[in-house]
């Protein structure tokens, strides 16, 4: 399976969130997974089409959930993400790859057991304050 880079834009009521990532993709159980180590997210689907969308579907959820509960800002964080910028446009760095394999069991599973490529990709949120 190839390693997908994936890009987009969430879009709510109070802010616009552009979103950059670097993708797992997966075959495990003849179904395809869409990782994203960054924020533990995954979507799955019998086909590409379809674990993509699932994805998206997760990662809307993710960040509408956050943003209604004003705790994205704190979640990335606590999932390593840097932090820089200032004012309307904060820019979240996603953690080195040996920080994520250190913390997240699920991504050093796959890393041993899946074939895939890897893409550095970093992940900008701004987010209006």
């Amino acid at each position: 399976m190839a390693k997908v880079q994936y890009g987009g834009t969430f879009r709510s009521n109070t802010s616009q969130i552009e979103v950059q990532l670097s993708l797992l993709t997966f075959e495990e159980d003849g179904v395809i997974i869409y990782y994203s180590p960054a924020l533990d997210l995954s979507g799955y689907g019998k086909n590409n089409r379809e674990a993509k969308e699932s994805f998206n579907i997760a990662l809307e959820a993710f960040l509408q959930y956050t943003l209604n509960k004003a705790t994205l800002k704190s979640v990335l964080k606590n999932l390593g993400c840097k932090l820089s910028g200032k004012g309307k446009t904060i820019k979240y760095q996603q953690p080195f790859l040996d920080h994520m394999l250190a913390e997240n069991k699920y991504l050093s599973s796959v890393v041993r057991e899946k074939e895939f490529q890897r893409i550095n990709q970093t992940i900008y949120l701004p987010i209006a304050a």
